[in-house]
């Protein structure tokens, strides 16, 4: 799996503020794609072209004017032009501003202004509206949650601010509210962007004691874990998530990727597939378990996952780059798998491909090479089998896990028809299902091993067989048995395809 599409997918913020601020998101940036959460409580207008939270709970003026009637109004038509589609951003300045005048003593009206600038990436005049709120509402730590998030985002854009300052202003919010999740959301982000997971695993664990039922949080949690590779104890948040919103896209991508670190290969296609259900047009899925048919070599599936992500709009390099193999392009796909993993360090696929073609193409001591990279970064998922590539050379046989799936074969053997479906588990069981022309059907339990195009099985009666294959391709062999304990077999062929 990709890990950079996966920065990108979950590096969102949950920029949020109350009394006429409504809601935003983060905008498009370097390492995100804006809010992928919805956050609980009151009622507020917010951005209708991307999900984005409803305000946060418990955000009151510290003085509440007379005429608050009119200032709340003047808010609330703020909120619904900011809302609109598209932003009706200068009706939207007029009316948080007219809430300004009504109520100077209020807060609110500046977290408003500060947050249609930020949706303008109008950075200063945001700082400037959100530092007043801070003035008059000091006790309020949503204005520096707010900046704390906003530096962080020019920190990534290179516009002169540091992660530093941006965690000073996440400390202020929580020192302010300590009590509220969003302040210890703010807390979490910046100093997971700092690289101090410790403290940004705390932050986001005492974010979801106090509102435990957001899946937001978890998911977040989720990534401050995965990011230290702890990828088991990721799947607890990410299940959490997954039961308080079943129909959460980000929940069930994310869920498959540590699946899929942790080489759960069923699993984790299970949860790709439940995300494809739930939005269909998003590449990144279909891209991974794209990458899953090709470990279990099914090439046919593999092509068609990585096509349809192409068509909606993938960028992800190993989308063509696996195209590219399957073709037999291992020169070219070699060039842009170096190319690749030279500015994709953290993508242990693209490693792992690496080390698939330079294996296909003779250099062994480089394929190892790849491989250690791809181990350090998810030791179990490095550890299954690899496909044997179109056009490995005769001294780069197909090795054990070519065999690893269903296979079928119908056969017509000394007067009898009859099909034979096994599967061959990466672990050396073997299951066998015989079925006859009249639909009788017959199970049995066994162990199989692969080697040098030999294939030796023991079945659970006692018996044991030895054949021999010759590979048609990837997802056909034809099997030649050479002894199954009754002579009369020797010599007999049969097709077996994938299923």
């Amino acid at each position: 799996m990709n890990t950079p599409r996966f920065r990108k997918l979950f590096l969102a913020l949950m920029v949020i503020c109350l009394g006429g601020g409504g809601v935003v998101t983060r905008g498009q940036s370097e390492g995100s794609v804006g809010a992928l959460v919805n956050l609980p409580t009151g009622s507020t207008a917010h951005k209708r072209t991307r999900p984005a939270p409803p305000r946060t709970p418990g955000h009151k003026p510290t003085t509440q004017p007379d005429n608050s009637e009119q200032v709340d109004a003047a808010l609330s038509l703020g909120d619904e032009q900011r809302a609109a589609n598209p932003p009706r951003y200068a009706d939207a300045e007029k009316s948080y501003t007219l809430a300004a005048k009504l109520g100077p003593k209020d807060a609110r009206p500046y977290v408003g202004l500060g947050n249609l600038y930020y949706d303008q990436k109008k950075y200063a005049e945001a700082e400037g509206a959100y530092r007043r709120a801070g003035q008059l509402n000091p006790a309020d730590g949503i204005a520096y949650a707010r900046l704390a998030f906003m530096y962080s985002e020019m920190f990534q854009g290179g516009q002169g601010k540091t992660l530093d300052e941006a965690i000073a202003w996440a400390r202020r919010s929580v020192a302010a509210q300590p009590t509220n999740y969003y302040t210890q959301v703010a807390l979490g982000w910046t100093t997971y962007l700092k690289g101090n997971y410790k403290e940004a695993e705390t932050a986001y664990r005492r974010s979801i004691e106090l509102s435990p039922q957001v899946a937001a949080l978890h998911i977040e949690l989720a990534r401050v874990l995965n990011s230290e590779r702890r990828y088991r104890d990721a799947l607890t948040p990410l299940n959490k998530a997954i039961v308080l919103e079943p129909k959460n896209y980000t929940a069930h991508f994310f869920a498959g990727i540590v699946q899929q670190k942790l080489g759960q290969l069923d699993k984790a296609a299970g949860e790709y597939l439940q995300a494809i259900a739930i939005n269909p047009k998003a590449s990144e899925s279909r891209s991974n378990i794209g990458l899953i048919y090709y470990m279990l070599s099914q090439t046919s599936r593999a092509r068609e996952q990585w096509n349809a992500a192409i068509q909606l709009g993938s960028t992800y390099a190993p989308d063509r780059i696996g195209l590219l193999i399957l073709d037999g392009k291992l020169n070219e796909a070699r060039g842009q798998l170096q190319d690749y993993t030279q500015k994709n360090g953290d993508d242990e696929d693209g490693w792992l491909m690496l080390g698939d073609v330079l294996r296909a193409l003779g250099d062994e001591s480089g394929a190892r090479a790849a491989d250690i990279r791809a181990a350090q970064i998810a030791p179990e998922y490095v550890g299954l089998k690899r496909p044997t590539l179109p056009g490995a050379s005769a001294k780069n046989p197909p090795k054990s896990f070519q065999l690893v799936g269903t296979w079928r074969s119908r056969v017509s053997e000394f007067g009898q028809q009859y099909e034979i479906t096994v599967r061959f588990a990466p672990e050396g069981t073997a299951t066998y299902l015989m079925k006859d022309a009249m639909g009788r059907t017959a199970t049995m339990m066994g162990t199989w091993q692969y080697s040098d195009g030999l294939l030796y099985e023991r079945f659970s009666n006692g018996a044991s067989g030895k054949g021999s294959i010759n590979w048609v391709d990837t997802d056909n062999f034809v099997l030649t048995i050479i002894d199954n304990g009754v002579p009369a077999y020797s010599g007999i062929k049969r097709y077996y395809h994938r299923l």
